[in-house]
């Protein structure tokens, strides 16, 4: 059995991940289907070829002003997601000012 929650019409959002919002009975079930969308569903190979691309150009530049990557090969920049106004509770909106 499945229980699917629904989130992603109003007055409802899903903001967080897809599996906490399925809820199978048969653990080893709901573990299979989880597995599924982790190795099966993946951004098309030209945007990660194009997202390569530009993490080659941030350490590029990184290297050129003496920062060097980690010993994975990775860094030499920063990332930061920031979302302004798209959640349900109107006081947690903060405008780019404050």
């Amino acid at each position: 059995q499945l229980l699917y929650i629904q989130a992603g019409k109003p007055p409802t959002r899903m903001l967080g991940h897809f599996y906490g919002y399925i809820y199978f009975s048969d653990v080893a079930e709901g573990n299979y289907y989880k597995r599924l969308v982790r190795d099966l569903l993946h951004y098309r190979p030209e945007i990660n070829c194009a997202a390569g691309k530009i993490i080659k150009a941030l350490q590029d530049e990184g290297k050129a002003r003496g920062v060097l990557p980690d010993l994975n090969g990775a860094g030499g920049y920063s990332a930061m997601h920031i979302r302004r106004g798209d959640f349900q509770y109107k006081k947690m909106r903060v405008s780019a000012e404050e």
